[in-house]
C-alpha cells in the first residue's frame, strides 16, 4: 500500500512496504531534464547525471559505486526530457547505507575541476557513439524536425558544441539553481518499515533548501507540414532503418488512451496485424512496430521499420495499407481484448521488482502528478471501444507524416517517390457496433525443481532451463542454438505459431524461448487465473514442438540478414573482434548468430535433432 508524506521543506516522499524479498530501491527524482535547459547549456542535465556520482565532500571518486556494489547492490542514474533520476537498489539490511549514499550524492557533489574535464570527454564520446548508431540518428532527426525550435527538438545528450563549453563552474551554478527541495521527490519501495524509513529520509534531506519550483509542462505544438517530409541519411549499413512519424497528443490528453490502444493492437506483439503482414506473410521487413511517444508537453506516433533497400517502397506501402485498413474496417474485438488483457497483466507484472515498481510510481507522479494514476489510465484503456480507437487513429493520420531514414551508402533515395507513397489519404473511419515463503527444492522424475510461493501478486512465473546452448554447437551447426530459440515456440502438432501467439496475448501471458552460451530454455508468465487454460498449451510446446518448415525458413532468412547487418554496428564489430582475439576458436570467440555457411544449411531436421540432444528431464532445472 502506497504511503504519502511531505517533509518539512516540502519534499514529497512515497513509500511502499514490500516484504516479498529482502530488497529495497531508493530513488531521488528531480523534475529537471533536457526540456528545461537553456539552449546554450543543452546537455547539462545529462552531464549532471554523470557528475553527481563522481565524488562528494566526504566521498572520493569511485567510492559511491564501491559502497553500494560491495554490498551486492546497484547504483545508477538516467536522464530524460522531463527528469533526472538517481537510484540505488540493494539488500534492505543496507537501507541506511544506500539512503546515505543517494542523499549525499544529490546534495553535496564535489564537481572537481579535473574530474569534470575527464567526464566531459566520456560524454563527448557518448555523443559520437549516438551519431554512429543509425537508429538513434533516425529518431533524433525525427524529433528535431517535428519539434524544431523547442527543447524537445534537441537530443537529451546535448551537442558537441554545447557540452564542450560546460565546465565545473557551470555545472555547480546550474545544480544550485535547479536541484532543490522544490524539484525533488523521493520514492522508496521494498522490505522496510515505512515510518522508520520516513524519519531517516527527513533527517537526510531536511537541510535541502526549497528554491526552484516544479516544472510546468510547455505548450508545444509540433511543426506541421502541408505535405510529407522525407529525411535521408547515408550510412555504412546494409538495411534501411526508418521511422514515419505523426504529431500526436501529449500524455495528459483525454483521448490518448484510445490512440494508445489502437497503436498497440495494430503494431505491437508478434500476433499484431502489422508484424504478421510485413514480417511473416509478405516478408518485406525484419521488424515492424507502431507505437506512441508521449510527454507532458507533446507527443509523436511512430511507425518503425527495418527493411532491405530493394523492399523499401513495398514495405512502406504495405505498412500504411495495414494501418489504413484498420481505420476503414475497424479493429476486431479479439484484437482489443488481447491488448487490454496484456496491459492489465503488464500493470501487475511491473510490481514484481522493487526497482521497477518505484520507477513506475515516479513516472506517473512526474507526468500526471499522481503516483497511482496508472490504475486510472488502465481503467481508461479498458473502457475504450473499437470505434473510439479507430477515430483517434484517423485524426492523427490527417497530418502529413515525416519520414526519417538511414540507408546504405550505395542506395539511391527517390524522395519524390517516397513523398508520393506518403501522400495517400487515410480512409473514413469505420462505424462499428461496440460489443514470501522460503524456496522449496525438489526432484521430480529426474528434473530439479525450485519453488517459491509469493502471494502479494496474482502471477505465476516459470523458467525451464536446460544445460546446452552455443557452447555445445558442432562446427557444422554454428548458430543452431539461436535458430532453435527463435523457432521452438513457432508451432506444435496442434497449434500454429499465430495460434500460439493469439492464445498467449489474448490471455495476457508471455512465453519466450532463450538460448545462451551455456543454457537454453523457456520463460513463461501468466496471471494465476489463466493457468488452467494455458497449461495444456505449455505442455505441448515443451514436449511436442514441430519446427514448421515455413517458420524455420522465415527465421533462418532473418538470421542471415542479421549476420550481414551485424557489421553495421561498430560496437558489435569491436565486441566480436575482441572476443576472437581473446578466445580464438573457443565458442566464446564467435558470434552466436553463426555464419552464413552454417545457418543456411540448418532446417527442421537439424532442429529436431538438437531438441532431442538437450531437451529432456535429466538435463532440466525448473
Amino acid at each position: 500500500m502506497l504511503q504519502k508524506y511531505t517533509l518539512s521543506n516540502g519534499i514529497p516522499v512515497f513509500i511502499v512496504e514490500n516484504a516479498s524479498s529482502p530488497v529495497v530501491s531508493i530513488q531521488a527524482w528531480f523534475c529537471r531534464g533536457s526540456a528545461h535547459e537553456p539552449e546554450k547549456l543543452a546537455g547539462v542535465s545529462h552531464f549532471l547525471e554523470h557528475s553527481l556520482f563522481k565524488g562528494t565532500k566526504k566521498r572520493k571518486v569511485g567510492q559511491i559505486a564501491d559502497e553500494i556494489e560491495s554490498r551486492g547492490g546497484e547504483v545508477n542514474a538516467y536522464t530524460s526530457f522531463e527528469e533526472t533520476v538517481y537510484y540505488a537498489t540493494l539488500a534492505s539490511r543496507f537501507f541506511d547505507q544506500g539512503l546515505d549514499v543517494i542523499a549525499d550524492a544529490v546534495q553535496n557533489p564535489a564537481f572537481d575541476a579535473e574530474e569534470m574535464v575527464r567526464e566531459r570527454e566520456v560524454i563527448l564520446e557518448e555523443i559520437k557513439r549516438a551519431q554512429d548508431s543509425p537508429f538513434k540518428m533516425v529518431a533524433t532527426r525525427m524529433w528535431n524536425t517535428l519539434f524544431h525550435g523547442t527543447p524537445y527538438g534537441r537530443p537529451v545528450l546535448g551537442f558537441d558544441s554545447t557540452v564542450k563549453k560546460i565546465d565545473h563552474k557551470k555545472l555547480r551554478a546550474y545544480f544550485k539553481a535547479q536541484y532543490s527541495a522544490g524539484t525533488l521527490s523521493v520514492i522508496i519501495v521494498g522490505d522496510i518499515d515505512g515510518k522508520t524509513a520516513l524519519s531517516k529520509v527527513e533527517k537526510k534531506f531536511s537541510g535541502l533548501p526549497k528554491k526552484a519550483r516544479a516544472f510546468r509542462p510547455l505548450n508545444i505544438k509540433a511543426k506541421k507540414s502541408t505535405k510529407p517530409v522525407v529525411l535521408s541519411l547515408s550510412k555504412d549499413i546494409k538495411e534501411c532503418q526508418l521511422q514515419i512519424g505523426w504529431p500526436s497528443p501529449k500524455v495528459t490528453d483525454p483521448g490518448l488512451a484510445a490512440l494508445d490502444l489502437a497503436c498497440t493492437a495494430i503494431g505491437q506483439g508478434e500476433s499484431s496485424r502489422l508484424y504478421q503482414r510485413l514480417v511473416k506473410e509478405k516478408k518485406l521487413a525484419l521488424s515492424a512496430h507502431l507505437g506512441l511517444a508521449a510527454t507532458p508537453s507533446c507527443g509523436m506516433m511512430a511507425l518503425t521499420l527495418v527493411t532491405a533497400p530493394e523492399k523499401l517502397h513495398l514495405a512502406i506501402a504495405e505498412a500504411l495499407s495495414v494501418i489504413h485498413e484498420a481505420v476503414a474496417k475497424g479493429l476486431k474485438h479479439e484484437e482489443l481484448e488481447r491488448v487490454k488483457t496484456s496491459l492489465e497483466a503488464d500493470v501487475v507484472g511491473s510490481k514484481e521488482t522493487v526497482e521497477g515498481y518505484a520507477r513506475r510510481l515516479g513516472n506517473y507522479y512526474h507526468q500526471f502528478g499522481d503516483p497511482q494514476y496508472e490504475s486510472r489510465y488502465l481503467e481508461q484503456i479498458l473502457a475504450v471501444e473499437s470505434e473510439a480507437a479507430v477515430l483517434a487513429l484517423s485524426q492523427i493520420l490527417k497530418n502529413a507524416p515525416t519520414l526519417s531514414m538511414a540507408h546504405p551508402n550505395a542506395f539511391k533515395v527517390d524522395k519524390s517517390a517516397l513523398e508520393t507513397l506518403l501522400k495517400v489519404s487515410p480512409p473514413t473511419p469505420a462505424k462499428i457496433e461496440s460489443a514470501p515463503a522460503a524456496v522449496q527444492m525438489k526432484k521430480l522424475d529426474g528434473a530439479k525443481v525450485l519453488i517459491k510461493t509469493a502471494n502479494h501478486l496474482p502471477i505465476i512465473s516459470m523458467r525451464w532451463i536446460f544445460a546446452g546452448g552455443a557452447r555445445e554447437e558442432k562446427p557444422q551447426e554454428y548458430g543452431i542454438a539461436n535458430l532453435f530459440q527463435r523457432t521452438w515456440t513457432s508451432g506444435t502438432q496442434n497449434h500454429s505459431a499465430l495460434e500460439i501467439a493469439h492464445t498467449l496475448e489474448s490471455l495476457g501471458a508471455s512465453l519466450h524461448a532463450f538460448a545462451g552460451r551455456h543454457t537454453l530454455g523457456l520463460s513463461f508468465e501468466c496471471l494465476r487465473k489463466q493457468w488452467p487454460l494455458l497449461k495444456p498449451l505449455l505442455r505441448e510446446v515443451l514436449v511436442a514442438p514441430k519446427f514448421p518448415e515455413e517458420e524455420v525458413h522465415t527465421e533462418r532468412e532473418l538470421m542471415l540478414r542479421e549476420i550481414l547487418s551485424e557489421k553495421d554496428s561498430p560496437g558489435s564489430v569491436c565486441q566480436i573482434n575482441f572476443a576472437t582475439m581473446l578466445y580464438g576458436k573457443h565458442s566464446y570467440g564467435r558470434s552466436m548468430l553463426g555464419t552464413t555457411e552454417t545457418v543456411s544449411k540448418l532446417g527442421p531436421k537439424e532442429l529436431a535433432q538438437f531438441y532431442r540432444r538437450f531437451i529432456h528431464r535429466g538435463n532440466l532445472v525448473v
